[in-house]
């Protein structure tokens, strides 16, 4: 019988999820991806989790219950980086999982952004150095692929004659999500202004803030942000944070205090977020642009 994995829709690893559903698959695997996130996963989550575990976290863990019972083995990659300061939370995610559910059965390994480190979790399963390879050159094409796709549109969104809005997630996995993300981009449209995700454009340059950076996460913010911050087609940003993500917080703070003179909304999700007061103050902020 074919052995199955499950894929968590959720988090750092949902970004590379193209990535590893093509490595396995192309390794003989059945894969199940866990689907949108619902306010069912996120209860499932929020009920299962630590009250200090950030909402991302919260949502990644309902993601794992939701594949539990349907897979053989669910990956839950130690996100490690090209660089060693990742959120410290992906990281230590196998453990933190393995922890809190220990029956559950877990491939995992310490992954770096380019996938580097799953020929590891291949070999488990006695696959062939040749077949390693292959897959994850595959794996690597397509995922880029899928990236150059996703840049594109927004490009193409770019030229448009109209006024434009910026989504800025803490991170991809927060503006591709579409509990955290709501009904904004079709009320953006609905509005007369054209949705652009920048976590889905390449940055110009990594700015430098003037103060020590931990993670990479944090970076990555500050790239986003300052591309808002400098362009010059682009009318207003709203800036989507999970409730209590430390790095977050420190660039909101420290950055976005230093251009109090840009459009720019800031909202905190959790799993008590009410979309109808949502919606008023992303329509209360559009009518601040119009001006």
């Amino acid at each position: 019988m074919m052995t199955t994995i499950g894929l968590p829709n959720a988090g750092r690893q949902a970004y590379y999820n193209v990535l590893w559903k093509t490595f396995f698959e192309e390794l003989g695997f059945k894969i199940i991806i866990s689907g949108e996130t619902t306010k069912e996963i996120v209860d499932k989550g929020v009920k299962n989790s630590e009250m200090d575990f950030c909402f991302a976290i919260k949502i990644y863990v309902g993601h794992v219950l939701e594949l539990k019972n349907k897979v053989d083995y669910i990956f839950v990659p130690s996100m490690a980086g090209l660089k060693p300061y990742y959120c410290p939370y992906h990281v230590a995610l196998p453990d933190l999982i393995k922890n809190m559910f220990k029956d559950i059965k877990l491939l995992t390994g310490r992954i770096q952004d380019d996938g580097t480190g799953i020929e590891e979790v291949a070999k488990k399963f006695n696959k062939s150095d040749k077949e390693i390879k292959e897959a994850l050159e595959k794996a690597r094409i397509e995922w880029k692929e899928e990236r150059l796709n996703e840049m594109r549109r927004e490009e193409e969104k770019l030229k448009l004659k109209k006024p434009k809005i910026a989504i800025i997630g803490a991170d991809d996995y927060i503006s591709k999500d579409k509990f955290c993300l709501m009904n904004i981009p079709e009320l953006l449209e609905k509005n007369g202004f054209v949705p652009v995700f920048l976590d889905h454009l390449k940055y110009k340059e990594d700015f430098k803030p003037g103060f020590r950076l931990q993670w990479i996460i944090e970076q990555e913010i500050i790239n986003k942000l300052m591309d808002f911050f400098y362009s010059k087609q682009l009318d207003g940003a709203i800036y989507i944070v999970p409730f209590s993500c430390g790095p977050c917080f420190l660039i909101q703070e420290q950055v976005l205090s230093k251009f109090q003179d840009k459009k720019i909304l800031v909202l905190h999700i959790d799993e008590s977020q009410n979309e109808t007061r949502i919606k008023t103050r992303i329509e209360a902020f559009l009518d601040v642009v119009k001006k």
